[in-house]
């Protein structure tokens, strides 16, 4: 492919992703010839060198066999594959990528890695894990996301926690959507707000402030001296809250829902 030739010849240095280098100046022109940001030419870079790497799935892409979705995510799965381990994966999903669906590309494809490195995949994940990470980006329309990145069961537990809230309103006649319900309830949690008009708190939070309502009632009046102000949460979530756009982010998905390709290696090979 020809992004995998012109980027073998490129000179790589370790660091040379960032500043001034032979690699992002080849990343530039990149980009201004496809009309692209740098990271997305920066992704598609390394998606074509990777791609040399796999005959099998390369040959069924050039053949029209092989849609191009299933295509990405069998090269997605493959990033931190050893040489042999990637030879293996080509060879045994490759063939039947072209006939499962992009998350069942996936999955066949984590099978064959966590068997031949499992140990491997267990010390990153682990390392992944204590990296855990919340970013925000601004985007257009005076628009902005939150991502949350951490192990997947706590996040998944999160997130279904959601949807089911989410859900329970819009079947009691909540007419915002599922999304804008995710989105409004996810803030409401985080900062205690509501920044969207017609936004409305939970069923739990309403019965909790009618609670607190009802017992200031019956408290006894205000003797002058003022009250100790409430002790700051210490504690710390056991899990990553959901993201504020109402989606999960993955091990490794970007925070515009597509994943984030490592740079390739300074061989090109």
């Amino acid at each position: 492919m020809l992004l995998a030739d012109l980027a073998a010849r490129v000179p790589r240095a370790p660091g040379d992703e960032r500043g001034g280098t032979a690699w992002t100046s080849f990343l530039r022109e990149v980009a201004v010839a496809r009309r692209c940001s740098d990271r997305a030419a920066a992704a598609d870079v390394a998606q074509a060198v990777q791609l040399v790497r796999m005959p099998v799935t390369l040959g069924l892409l050039r053949s029209g066999d092989l849609p191009v979705p299933q295509m990405r995510a069998l090269v997605e799965e493959t990033w931190t594959a050893g040489a042999s381990t990637l030879a293996r994966i080509d060879a045994e999903v490759g063939s039947r990528a072209t006939r499962l669906s992009p998350s069942r590309v996936r999955d066949a494809a984590r099978k064959v890695l966590l068997r031949e490195e499992a140990e491997a995949v267990a010390v990153r994940a682990a390392k992944a894990a204590a990296d855990r990470q919340v970013r925000r980006r601004p985007l257009a329309d005076d628009q902005a996301e939150i991502v949350l990145v951490g192990p997947a069961v706590p996040v998944a537990q999160a997130y279904d926690a959601l949807d089911a809230e989410a859900r329970a309103l819009r079947a009691a006649g909540d007419g915002r959507t599922l999304d804008a319900l995710r989105f409004d309830l996810a803030l409401h949690r985080l900062s205690g707000a509501s920044l969207v008009a017609g936004a409305r708190p939970s069923v739990g939070d309403t019965v909790a402030t009618e609670t607190s309502a009802g017992d200031s009632a019956d408290a006894p009046a205000d003797s002058g001296s003022p009250s100790a102000p409430p002790p700051s949460a210490s504690g710390s979530p056991s899990a990553p809250a959901p993201s504020a756009s109402g989606s999960p982010s993955a091990p490794a998905p970007s925070a515009s829902g597509s994943a984030s390709a490592p740079p390739p290696p300074a061989s090109g090979s």
